[in-house]
């Protein structure tokens, strides 16, 4: 399991051993045993940078550039009528 928070580089690993590691950057916050505690660490610790770092509204302006974007990506995708091999004749299975 491996969780993230990236703008205060908040993370949460399982470590092979089968603890639970809780990182700030390169320094431990906490190690667990329990999966939910650590769970529990890692969103305590990530509300507490949420308020420090807020997320940043976009502006309509902005919405709509990542909306034609993100539409130009996907209608450039697979047509599979398009891009089909010719179908070939059914075989028959009668004698004579």
């Amino acid at each position: 399991m491996r969780l993230c928070f990236l703008p205060g580089a908040l993370f949460l690993e399982e470590l092979p051993d089968g603890t639970y590691e809780v990182r700030r950057g390169n320094t431990t916050v906490g190690r667990f045993k329990s999966q939910r505690a650590a769970v529990s660490a890692f969103n305590e610790n990530r509300r507490r940078l949420e308020a420090e770092f807020p997320a940043r509204e976009l502006s309509p302006e902005e919405k709509a550039r990542l909306l034609r974007e993100e539409l130009g990506r996907n209608s450039l995708a697979h047509n599979p009528l398009r891009n089909a091999p010719p179908r070939k004749p059914t075989r028959t299975r009668t004698f004579g």
